[in-house]
Parts: C-alpha cells; structure tokens; sequence
C-alpha cells in the first residue's frame, strides 16, 4: 500500500473543523518524527507552535506548513530550520496540521503529514497534540515481544542483490549508516506498481531478485527487498505487517476496526543494539502507472528509524515475528532469558507461558539441547561419540527422543517401576540432580565455589543432598549462582520450578564451565 499527496501552493487551504477525537487520547507537548538526524520535531512551547528540523533532499527549496493558513520556510539541504507558529491567534480548539515539501512555486508540493496525521486541541487555553491511545499501545506491545536477531540475518541471497548492496554501503562505516543508505536507494530507485494496486494488471513483482531486475512492485516487494539488502550489509532485519491510514483505506483510526486485516508491509533492522522502523514504500514518490515510470520529487525520507509517536500516526502493526512478549516473562527474568535465547539455549516451544511451572518432558528438552550447544554438537553424535545408545523401551509411559538421550546420557533415571512421568512438573531437587549429572557428562566433577548451607538444609532427601550443593556452590562468570535459595535463605527443595527460572539455571550453568 502507498499513500501520496500532492498539494498546491496556490490552493486554498483551511483547517478541518472538526470535533475532538472520539478515540481514548493521549497528549503530548513535544512529537519528533524520526530518532535519525533530519527527524523534524515540533514543540509546543506556550502558546508557539515550534517545527524544527533538516532536510537531506537537494531538490528541497521550500517547506510548507498548512495550519490556519499557510506558512511557507525556505529551506536548504542538511541545513537546520526553524519555524514558528503564535497559537494564540488561533480561535479554532482543534488544528489538523500538514507539512509538504517543494522547490517550484509554481509546482505541486509533496505532502510528508497529511491533515489527519497531526492533530492540535486546545483545553483550557493549553495546546498539546493529541494520539490515538489504542493504536499506540497496539504498537508498544507488539514492539516490546523479543526477536532475536541472529534468527533473521539470511544469507541466501542473489549475487545480484549482494552486488547492489556492496555498492550502496561501498565506504560507509556504521551500520546505523548503512541502513539508512540501503533505506534511501530502495526509495530511490524502486517503483510503486499503481497498475497492480489499482488491478490493471494481475501480477507484480515481489521477490528481492525479481523486484531488483524489474524496479516495479508493492509495499511486500519493497519490504522484501530492503530486508534482503540489509541483510546482505550484514544487518539482521524483519518484515512487518500492518495496517496503514491511506490510498484505499480510512484517513481516521476512529473508523478502523480492533483487529483489521493488513494492508501494508514494513521493516525493522537490527542495529547499535536495538530495532529501528523504515518504511522504504511510503519515502518513495516514484510511481509505474499504464506501463510507465515516474520518478518522484522531494523525497524526505520521513520513514527512516521512526520513532514510536509517528509510527503510530498511520502504521498499526498486526505482525511481528516475536519470539514472546512481556506478558508471558517476569520483568526480572527478561534479560537473562533473552541472553539465553540469543544462545540457542531456548527451544522456541518453551518461550510461552514463561512463568507456568515447567513439566519434566520439558525440563529434559531444556538440558539436552544444553549438551547439544555446549559440545556443538547434535545429539545423535553426541551419542555416536561416547559409543552410547538409546533404549526406547526403558520407560513404560514415554519413548519421547530427548527424555531417551538424557537417559542414555545418565542423566535421568525416571521414578519407581521405570515410569518417568513425562508431564508431571519438576521440583527444585529434581531440577538440581540432573543439572549436577548434566555437569558430570561435561567432565565437571566438582563446583568452582564453596557450599552455601541452605536454612531448610535438614529437610533435604539423601539423594538431594550432594546435587543442591553442587548447583548452589556452582557460580556463572557473571556471578550468579546455577541455582539460588528462595526466601529465607531457604532451598524449597519440593517447590516447583518454573520455565524461566529453569532457562536462568541452563544460560547460567552454560556460563560457569
């Protein structure tokens, strides 16, 4: 989906008179509209209306802000600009702010806010602008669920697109930078196929190869595209899917249902340690229309590394790959687990449901993707080394793979009657045997710190004894304990273990040796 405007300067232009938002509001004073260094900011500060900013487009002569009226700012190219509007003139309680730019008078300029974008109130003679709550906190959340970046940096990709990409990033050294070159080029020089959108025709181009060699396609292909060259500079990225205000849908989230079927397409890339937004389909003003292309002019590069606010203006997100959001981890756990998951310590069928006790099935899957990572190797050569093998009958109520391994491995042993009860939930002292037995496959015979005496140290079962000694008294580089007491200074011995608890024990034990 693309969304173009072109405005005339020579139109008359007013504010849309309209009442204040229906949607539950948040209000702020100050929005800016990228994290990048030509994002524009606009402050209200007393009763001014400040728009500051650079521009990057040496096309670029003139800015044009369309409030009550219109204001028109000269411009220069990497130049910062600074225009002020008196609110207090404005008798109006609601402004419908645009922003447009241009280099020709005489010539239609090229909208980067339309009307409804930005919205001004006026409460008790006090200015703020005023965002749809729900499509904030929509974004907020889904932005929030982890994606761990080494899982999207694909390498399968054409020589072409690699040739395109070591030209585009030829001598630029940050990978901010690299972004932010890869994000102007697919604006640049790729076309929105209007004769696709508008179905004239019944295909397109969509593939990052095909997109590359016809230089025509939709939001899909240029997000593709983009991903794929990002990941060609060595930057992990992610495709995004979304419902966006625009050309063919409403201009007012008021009328957009909760749950609207995506319309749009953007990405997210990985870099200096956290994702950043572009949309590379609405920065571009080129267009392929009855067979025909046309490139476009006073590309201002809005849509680079977007910061939340204005995201949240026209893009509502439907789908983002994560791997889990907060509200399946503890606050205090989210670091760790996250580290493990970067570790490939996590199976992604453990990142749900993070605070739910975790069953024994479970618990043993954990541990034997440990020895798999630690040695890096699979489990079959695990296994083949060692000259060990499986005995898929030796527990009556489970022939489940990695329970077999650990077994095989020595380090379980089921309960009475070769029963292992597979589903049943694993407590602290189960927990802490078969960490300690996993330690002794690695040849780590012995813990690398003193033992800690557990105030419920009495209520531990012989069998327990030696393992909770181990794993307490086994400290990761980081200085963390395998595994800590509870409250008390108490072990818990027949407590339950939860599944981030037990991610924290294998990323620490993984650590420590």
């Amino acid at each position: 989906m693309k969304r173009t405007l072109k405005l005339f300067l020579s139109a008359v232009v007013t504010i849309l008179l309209l009442s204040i938002p229906a949607f539950a509001e948040m209000y702020k004073t100050t929005i800016t509209t990228s994290n990048s260094n030509t994002g524009i900011t606009l402050e209200i500060k007393e009763q001014k209306l400040i728009i500051s900013g650079t521009v990057e487009n040496e096309d670029v002569a003139y800015f044009l802000i369309t409030a009550d009226k219109n204001y028109l700012v000269g411009v220069a190219p990497e130049v910062k600009f600074i225009a002020e509007i008196d609110l207090s003139e404005i008798q109006n309680s609601q402004i419908n702010l645009a922003l447009s730019l241009g280099k020709d008078l005489t010539k239609p300029f090229t909208s980067i806010f339309f009307g409804n974008d930005i919205i001004l109130v006026k409460n008790e003679e006090q200015w703020s602008f005023v965002l749809n709550d729900r499509i904030f906190d929509n974004n907020t959340l889904w932005q929030k669920g982890y994606i761990n970046p080494k899982d999207h940096l694909g390498t399968n990709h054409s020589s072409a697109v690699k040739l395109v990409t070591s030209s585009v990033v030829e001598n630029v050294e940050t990978d901010y930078e690299k972004a932010r070159a890869i994000h102007k080029w697919v604006s640049d020089n790729i076309y929105y196929d209007n004769d696709y959108a508008t179905n004239k025709t019944e295909k397109t181009s969509l593939t990052p190869n095909e997109v590359l060699t016809s230089r025509v396609t939709v939001c899909e292909g240029y997000a593709n595209l983009t991903v794929a060259m990002l990941n060609c500079a060595g930057i992990p990225a992610v495709l995004v899917k979304g419902y966006a205000l625009g050309v063919g849908a409403p201009y007012n989230w008021d009328i957009v249902p909760e749950n609207p079927k995506p319309n749009h397409a953007w990405v997210e890339a990985y870099v200096d340690g956290k994702w950043i937004t572009l949309d590379t389909t609405w920065d571009s003003q080129n267009t392929y229309e009855n067979g025909k292309k046309t490139h476009g002019e006073n590309i201002s590069y809005r849509y680079f590394d977007l910061t939340d606010e204005m995201l949240s203006v026209d893009h509502m997100i439907t789908y983002r790959p994560n791997l889990f959001g907060l509200d399946g981890i503890s606050a205090w756990a989210e670091e760790e687990v996250i580290l493990a998951v970067e570790e490939k310590l996590v199976l992604k069928e453990h990142t749900k449901t993070l605070k739910d006790s975790i069953t024994r099935k479970e618990f043993c899957d954990l541990v034997v993707n440990f020895v798999s990572v630690k040695l890096n190797k699979s489990t079959d050569e695990i296994l083949k080394d060692r000259e060990l093998e499986i005995n898929p009958t030796f527990f009556k109520d489970t022939a489940d793979y990695n329970i077999l391994v650990a077994n095989a491995l020595g380090i379980v042993f089921g309960k009475e009657n070769n029963m292992f009860d597979p589903e049943g939930l694993i407590t602290r002292q189960e927990a802490a045997l078969m960490l300690m037995r996993v330690s002794k496959v690695l040849g780590v015979e012995k813990p690398n710190a003193e033992e800690f005496v557990f105030s419920d140290a009495n209520t531990f079962p012989e069998w327990s004894r030696d393992a909770i000694a181990f794993v307490s008294a086994s400290i990761s580089r980081q200085g963390m304990k395998v595994m800590g007491g509870v409250e008390d200074n108490k072990f818990n011995p027949t407590g339950y273990y939860t599944k981030e608890q037990s991610i924290l024990t294998i990323h620490r034990l993984f650590n420590t040796y």
